[in-house]
């Protein structure tokens, strides 16, 4: 598939879950990991490297994922991960805009997908009953895309929190 459609297909989220890629040694020359980015520099670079060329997808099971508790993928709270790839968007698109004729319209979309994501981290920590997890990653989706606000699934977390309301008031 062409690099932009891997990116498309990626949104703000890493789709390369294995180390199973290969790729042109001039290319991971350019750069790899950003330490600065400990749990989304695989996916800022996956981006960053689809942005030069083609990316071949083989439809195999290639690699064998190991779930262990010092995996550092399940380190990050749910807001850190969005944090993380909300800078390994920004930090992609800010270094490889130049590449697209389209990066406004990218990073409009990547962010509105991020938004959306957080605002379902919101809801299922909304029901979990951790409400001031609820109410950060609520605010953190409309600091990353204050459109979000227009959402189902906004609407749809503003209608538990009145239905809660509602049950609390009805039980007192």
């Amino acid at each position: 598939m062409s690099g932009l459609d891997f990116i498309a297909l990626s949104g703000a989220k890493n789709i390369v879950l294995s180390p199973t890629v290969v790729v042109r040694t001039c290319l991971q020359k350019r750069g790899g990991y950003l330490a600065d980015l400990p749990y989304a520099s695989d996916m800022e670079m996956w981006l960053r490297l689809a942005a030069h060329g083609d990316v071949g997808v083989i439809a195999a099971d290639q690699a064998v994922y190991r779930a262990h508790s010092a995996n550092m993928s399940s380190e990050p709270s749910r807001e850190q991960d969005l944090l993380q790839r909300k800078a390994a968007i920004e930090h992609f698109l800010d270094s490889s805009a130049a590449r697209f004729t389209n990066a406004a319209d990218l990073r409009i979309r990547m962010n509105h997908m991020l938004a959306l994501e957080a605002i379902g981290c919101a809801s299922a920590a909304f029901n979990e009953g951790a409400m001031e997890s609820s109410a950060r990653l609520s605010k953190l989706a409309l600091s990353i895309d204050p459109s979000v606000r227009r959402s189902r699934r906004w609407w749809f977390l503003a209608c538990k929190k009145v239905a809660r309301m509602a049950a609390g008031a009805a039980c007192s």
